[in-house]
């Protein structure tokens, strides 16, 4: 019987070389979907700084840092490696937050010193974290929703939905970004979404390294 190391090796070699297949995907009538960035190996979730700096995190132990123009992608780079689970980021009042596997890190002022972050502050010893910004909600609204996609045998997921949420209703699930799933086989695995302020949203796929932008048509 193979050791859960094993499996997940097997598992990687599976997942090796599926290649981005942009013409499978679907978005709702009204949107187009792009890829944004490449070789971001095991991108996961993404942060939006004050000047308009892409961080996302990855489970390779980088954090990655793109400039935006508009909708194009003006530059990228690794400021931070070596890390040992760096999946989590997020941006509050100029600094980042990394959760690398069993501590939350801080570098501050991050996007006057990308090229030279520094030494972090270590914030609290944790596995996950939340910021609350008590924003107030409409009586009907949405959210966008990445569905990584369940383990072999099951085929559940890999897709992107929004959930209406209704007042006084249950609520309703739709597709959003769809195709990652080919019959049983997957090319892409969404992980998470990001809001951006011109109205796209933008996705990270940690199996191939990428992020779309689906912006509306």
């Amino acid at each position: 019987m193979l050791s859960s190391a094993g499996c997940a090796w097997l598992q990687d070699r599976r997942d090796e070389n599926k290649g981005v297949q942009l013409q499978s995907l679907r978005a709702p009538d009204g949107y187009r979907v792009s890829v944004l960035a490449t070789e971001l190996p095991k991108a996961r979730h993404m942060a939006i700084g004050t000047r308009g700096t892409l961080f996302v995190g990855s489970m390779a132990g980088n954090v990655y840092a793109l400039s935006l123009n508009g909708e194009a992608l003006a530059g990228q780079r690794t400021i931070l490696n070596g890390l040992t689970d760096s999946s989590g980021v997020a941006f509050r009042d100029g600094s980042l937050f990394v959760a690398d596997r069993t501590r939350i890190l801080r570098f501050d002022d991050i996007e006057q010193r990308l090229d030279n972050p520094g030494a972090p502050v270590t914030v609290v010893d944790g596995l996950g974290m939340r910021f609350d910004t008590s924003a107030k909600t409409s009586a009907d609204t949405s959210m966008i929703v990445a569905r990584h996609g369940s383990h072999p045998p099951e085929r559940i997921g890999y897709d992107v939905v929004r959930v209406r949420l209704q007042a006084n209703m249950p609520p309703k699930m739709e597709p959003f970004l769809t195709g990652f799933l080919q019959g049983r086989s997957y090319w892409g695995r969404p992980v998470d979404v990001l809001m951006m302020a011109d109205g796209s949203v933008l996705i990270s796929d940690d199996l191939n390294g990428v992020i779309y932008r689906v912006t509306r048509s």
